[in-house]
């Protein structure tokens, strides 16, 4: 075992039924880890419900917001709704699409709205309307995503607009861009830069097209860590950069996995998936012009906590029915690993609670909210 592994001792089949492990002490001993649904939201026992798989932000109060199209919804540690804020519009304080929710210097909160291109600052405190910031474009780029605010900036993600005639962009990249919290300047140069996935554009002789994602080609993954730090990296392997807003490298985090291959079962699926859509003949002669990577990527997301832990959603072997989560502290040491539902997702994980959204047995989105109880330390 390596030092300070977490093993889990049991597994977590069903929503709500508790997940033990094991942790050593420092004196030995092992201390006993026991995740407990504390609330959910999004079914008849939360008395909310989303059209839409929600955003997930957590603030320093244990206060969650999470996002309903142009409405905002802020939920108490007790998962009891607390306020709400937004209305459809574009005047002060009105979203068209509220896509970002981040949380700057004293907790004063920060919404991206990607259909209007700007941010709207809160107050901390009452949630009033602050202020609105309206975010450059780049000459090819747009901004796409709010990742994180500190005092040098707001680190945003800028993507390339994608122009089908150019065939340069089946190899686009993404930019991670600072952007000045008093002017709304864009820097000149980014902070970072990563490839997008990979575009395939099939075109017959005909002039008729269908474009897809490279199935299982490696994502560009971008996260925020504590004080605004920048984590990002590729997935086709665990090499996570860190940066800080004021273009200090911070260091890496490295991971060696096991890669998980693409087998037949998964290419047939995928072939099964298109079949019965409107441009099916399209898709399969797209899938059948693809030249499929050997291996998955080696996660499929992942997110940082607020003690600077990264946790991973590995890869899973076609048919797999639970997804392996490793927690890799900063100096990459492996810290803990669970095993869950395949379709659950956690999205922020603060102090002693942890976030995850899913699909409820009907298909409508839940948000659950667990408990993290440690024991024997």
């Amino acid at each position: 075992m390596r030092g300070g592994a977490l093993h889990v001792l049991g597994r977590l089949f069903a929503l709500g039924i508790c997940v033990l492990a094991a942790v050593p002490s420092s004196s030995g001993q092992h201390s006993t880890i026991l995740l407990t649904e504390a609330f959910r939201i999004g079914d008849t026992s939360g008395g909310m419900f989303f059209g839409s798989m929600p955003i997930v932000s957590v603030d320093a109060r244990n206060r969650v917001f999470t996002n309903d199209g142009h409405v905002l919804n802020v939920v108490s540690s007790t998962g009891d709704m607390v306020g709400m804020f937004g209305e459809r519009g574009e005047g002060p304080g009105e979203f068209q699409r509220a896509s970002s929710v981040v949380f700057g210097p004293k907790d004063s909160v920060y919404v991206f709205d990607s259909q209007l291109q700007r941010v709207t600052v809160f107050a901390p405190d009452d949630l009033r309307y602050a202020r609105t910031l309206r975010i450059p474009h780049g000459e090819i780029s747009y901004p796409s995503g709010l990742v994180s605010v500190a005092s040098q900036g707001m680190a945003f993600l800028y993507r390339r607009a994608f122009r089908p005639t150019d065939p340069e962009d089946v190899k686009r990249s993404v930019g991670v861009y600072v952007v000045s919290l008093g002017s709304g300047n864009r820097h000149t140069l980014p902070l970072a830069v990563l490839p997008d996935i990979e575009f395939v554009d099939y075109r017959t002789l005909s002039g008729d097209s269908y474009g897809i994602n490279l199935p299982f080609g490696p994502k560009p993954n971008v996260e925020a860590g504590p004080g605004g730090l920048v984590y990002y990296g590729m997935s086709d392997s665990v090499h996570i950069r860190i940066m800080s807003l004021d273009f200090v490298d911070r260091g890496n985090i490295a991971w060696q996995h096991s890669p998980v291959p693409v087998t037949r079962l998964d290419r047939d699926e995928l072939r099964n998936k298109v079949k019965d859509t409107p441009a099916a003949e399209l898709a399969l002669k797209a899938l059948a012009s693809i030249t499929f990577p050997r291996y998955k990527p080696a996660y499929k997301h992942f997110i940082v906590d607020d003690q600077a832990r990264v946790w991973l959603k590995l890869s899973t072997a076609f048919g797999a029915q639970e997804s392996t989560w490793v927690v890799l502290d900063s100096t990459s040491q492996e810290v803990g690993r669970l095993d869950l539902p395949t379709g659950l997702n956690i999205r922020a994980v603060r102090g002693d609670r942890a976030y995850a959204t899913t699909a409820g047995d009907d298909g409508s989105p839940l948000l659950i909210a667990y408990d993290v109880q440690v024991s024997g330390r």
